[in-house]
Parts: C-alpha cells; structure tokens; sequence
C-alpha cells in the first residue's frame, strides 16, 4: 500500500520543518536568506552532469524565489526544489546565533485599591514586594505616592525634610544641590521625587526638551518629503530616530506611516552582445590552451577557465549563462580519457602498457581502468 504523499520527506510542509530544524529558519520566523543561497550554491557546485541542473542550482534570482515560495502556505513550488532542498538539509546546517532577548511590555502600575487590598492581606511593604516580584522600594515609592499607611523604621528624613525636597524640585534646583543642601544620600533625592509624579528633574527636563525637538525635526522631514516611507526617514535621520525611539515610542508607533506603493524592482542589465563575443573568443582561446599538443592536457574546469581569461568569479557566473554555450566543468572521465589519447600519441605503438601510458599521462592506472569501463559500459548501453 502506498503511503500519502503527506508523509513523504520530500513534501513541502515535511521540507520546510527539516530547514527549520537545520537552524536555517530562526526561532522568530526569519529565514538566514544571504547564508542559505551561499551554502546551497557551493554545496550542489559541480554535483551535476546536467546543464540545466547546474545552471538552476547556481542562479541566486532562481534560488531566492523557491525558497521564498517553499516557506509561504499560499504558493506553490516545483517538487525538484523540494528535493533539493531535503538534500541540503540533510548535509548542511546553520551556525546557531545568539538570540536576541525578548523586549518585555511594562506593565500597569498598581492603583490605589490595588496596593490597599494587597498591603490589608501581607501586612507588610516586604510581603507585598515577594509576592509581586517587585524590589521593596518600588512598593515604598507607591505607598507614599497613594498615601497609604506602612510600617516604616525610624528614617533620618521625616515629612518636613520631604516637603522641602520637593519645593526645592519645583523650583529647578538640582539633585546634586539638594543633596549636598539636606544632607541625604542621591538614592534618596530621586526616591522622593518618584513619590510624587508631576515632579521633572533638570535631567528629565532636558530630555523632554530634546525629544520635543526631535519631534518636531520628524514631522519636518515628513512635510518636506511626503513620498518617503518612515524607514527611508529612518536612514536619512538616525539621530532623531533614535531618540524618539528611545524617549517617545508611543508617539513614533501613533504616527507611524507605511508606504503607499513600492518602487518597482530593478532587474540586473543584460551584458552587450560586443562583449559576449569578446568573451566567447576568450574562453574558447583558454580551452584551447588546455589542449596544446607539445603539452599535457589540463582539466577543464571553470576555475581553470576563470583563472586563464582573467576574470573575478562574480563576472563569470553573471556573464557565464548569457552565451551561446554556456561552459560548465569537464567530467573526471573526460579529462582522464583526453590524457590517455594525449599519452598514446606520444608513445611507440609497441610499448603502449597500461603503467607507460599511466606514467606518460600522469594518471594513476585505476583512473584510466575506471575511465575505460565507464566508456565500455555506456557502449554496450547504445547499443
């Protein structure tokens, strides 16, 4: 009985679980794009015979788009590329990289009733801390902000030295000058300015200032360019978004803008028909110099043929599948065969031995033993 098609590991929802086990989809739902094409393209480099295998498994634009097919529920992909891609991901996997922590809400302070009913049930400022996993002075600065009832140990700052501090705050002076003023600690000074909530410290102060600036330069930047989108305004003006996203990230997510069409996507220009014939004469010329007569033949492959024109590997690979024949890697049983025909013409009739031409081709003998079974098989297979 045959199984479903479901339970094959060449299906698509079965391939997409295998990538995401290889760590080539992260635990946020992005695929590593760059790092897949790269690693998909060297590990299926040369591993096929077919032309149009090799062309597909080498193309970044053909690559791209399966992958991008493979991973959404609403497309469909060619079971070829599932094959593949089961293969890869049965050999390859991606370096795991550290995951970035998760941003935490910050949650709703505590109201009045709230703090009342938890302090009547603990009792203490301690108790309600524990069972809240908060630290006590964030309990203490939320009694003394709703005016709740504790009991509080013997402080060297009682009521009056707390109204001061708190006049002196309206009126601008500094934490360092009411520090040094009253003679309590730093931590003490900003614990009773948190008490109470209409209280802006000169820091705070100037941050406002500065984040109102910023505002205003965005909504600026917004008038003069209305065409942008937000992240085009974002790399345009890192500076202010940075401090808006840092000082006023309600107000940047309330006016956020989306784009209304996207530019339309540039492909990749078609290289001159000029330069493809200079190209095609080039490497011809470099094939030919692998088949000199007064020298042994050297392997056709494309990094030789790469090397000899004198081109990077970018502009091969872009210009390669343009011509009129695109070139691929040469088989080891060629390569052996055109050694072995080279040697023979070099050697007596007489003395033709299988370690003369060995040695004469500088091949091993179960190379050229190899190479000669493959060709007497595929003779028997024609026919």
């Amino acid at each position: 009985m045959e199984s479903p098609a479901a339970k094959s590991k060449y299906h698509k929802d079965r391939v997409v679980q295998a990538l995401r086990a290889s760590n080539w989809q992260r635990e946020n739902g992005r695929i590593q794009l760059r790092e897949l094409i790269q690693n998909f393209i060297s590990f299926f480099s040369g591993g096929f015979s077919d032309v149009r295998l090799e062309l597909l498994t080498q193309s970044h634009a053909q690559i791209e788009g399966a992958i991008r097919s493979l991973f959404r529920a609403d497309r469909g992909v060619h079971p070829l590329w599932c094959i593949l891609f089961a293969w890869f991901a049965e050999s390859c996997e991606a370096i795991r990289h550290a995951s970035q922590p998760v941003r935490r809400e910050r949650s709703a302070p505590l109201t009045s009733e709230e703090l009342t009913g938890l302090m009547a049930q603990f009792g203490t400022v301690t108790g309600v801390a524990n069972a809240l996993a908060l630290n006590v002075a964030a309990v203490s600065v939320l009694c003394k902000r709703y005016g709740i009832q504790a009991s509080w140990r013997p402080k060297h700052i009682d009521q009056s030295i707390t109204e001061e501090v708190v006049a002196a705050f309206r009126q601008g002076s500094s934490p360092a000058e009411i520090q040094k003023r009253y003679r309590i600690s730093r931590t003490a000074v900003y614990r009773i300015a948190a008490a109470v909530p209409d209280i802006v410290t000169p820091a705070r102060r100037r941050v406002l200032s500065r984040t109102d600036a910023a505002k205003s330069h965005w909504l600026t930047a917004r008038v003069q360019y209305p065409d942008l989108p937000d992240t085009t305004l974002r790399r345009m003006l890192p500076a202010v978004w940075a401090q808006l996203r840092r000082n006023a990230p309600d107000w940047l997510c309330e006016t956020r803008r989306v784009a209304t069409k996207l530019s339309p996507k540039k492909g990749r220009p078609e290289p001159s028909q000029p330069l493809l014939g200079q190209l095609e004469q080039a490497i011809s010329a470099a094939e030919a110099r692998c088949d000199k007569d007064n020298s042994l033949p050297g392997h056709k492959s494309l990094y030789r043929l790469r090397r000899l024109t004198g081109l990077s590997d970018y502009a091969f690979q872009a210009t390669n599948h343009c011509l009129g024949n695109p070139r691929i890697t040469e088989s080891r049983i060629h390569f052996v065969r055109r050694r072995c025909i080279w040697a023979q013409s070099r050697l007596n009739p007489t003395s033709r031995s299988l370690w003369r031409v060995a040695r004469t081709a500088r091949l091993r003998p179960d190379s050229i033993r190899q190479a000669v079974s493959h060709f007497d098989a595929n003779k028997r297979s024609s026919r």
